[in-house]
């Protein structure tokens, strides 16, 4: 991430104010630049022409979400974000992207869903899928990916999903990674104190969650003195 010389001298105030830059900083929008302009094909309606395809784009997902039950619309679907979502089920009003596989899991994981009382060799395994407008995806398909969706809260915890889990005729289920966070703020000094900022300790014990009980997703940072999470969302809705 490069930055223009003159934001140097704001820097400290802005991170006293709102913690690490990759938390408040506009420059992930820069990139999203080329997808807006190939959708502009009318030099006289820029603007129209934009927004109009833009909230086409932000819409889908959530269309899909609720309503893709049959070819037509999927294939409208796909037609529009050029093969995305080329493989799509519907189970339990959630949306799993991809065709599934059988279990090919780390033997951990694999040993933990048998003791949960699941057969893990009798479930198909996605690495994505739509929630709530979200798209949440496993620890694995995150690697060298742009955006980590990977990351999610509940009321009570945080987590990092390894694996989702369609067991024939349930409940979607996911295995996640607990995240155990420090106590301390990240920052505090005279009347600052940054409370959206958690420094992260270590990756605690797996557990099984179902989507339902996910309010939200994560950012997390490695800025090479420790890894930071704040409970804010990023790059999912419409992603």
């Amino acid at each position: 991430m490069f930055y223009n010389i003159h934001l140097l001298s704001h820097i400290c105030k802005g991170v006293i104010q709102w913690g690490p830059i990759s938390t408040h900083d506009a420059f992930m929008y820069e990139s999203y630049n080329r997808t807006l302009l190939q959708m502009c094909k009318n030099p006289f309606r820029v603007t129209t022409e934009i927004s109009q395809k833009y909230s086409i784009f932000k819409t889908i997902p959530k269309l899909l979400d609720r309503f893709a039950s049959n070819e037509h619309s999927l294939f409208f679907c796909e037609d529009v974000l050029e093969q995305k979502l080329l493989e799509f089920k519907s189970i339990d009003e959630h949306a799993v992207l991809g065709a599934g596989r059988h279990c090919d899991l780390p033997a951990e994981q694999s040993d933990f869903f048998q003791q949960y009382g699941l057969d893990p060799f009798r479930c198909l395994f996605y690495n994505r899928m739509f929630f709530k407008g979200m798209r949440l995806t496993t620890k694995q398909y995150a690697i060298d990916k742009k955006n980590n969706d990977s990351f999610v809260y509940t009321q009570n915890s945080s987590y990092q999903i390894l694996a989702i889990c369609c067991p024939d005729k349930q409940r979607i289920k996911l295995l996640v990674s607990k995240i155990e966070l420090l106590d301390q703020p990240v920052f505090q000094k005279d009347l600052v104190t940054v409370k959206h900022i958690y420094e992260i300790r270590n990756f605690g014990d797996m557990e099984i969650i179902f989507p339902d009980v996910i309010i939200g997703q994560c950012i997390v940072a490695d800025t090479g003195t420790g890894i930071f999470l704040s409970k804010m969302p990023y790059g999912c809705y419409g992603d």
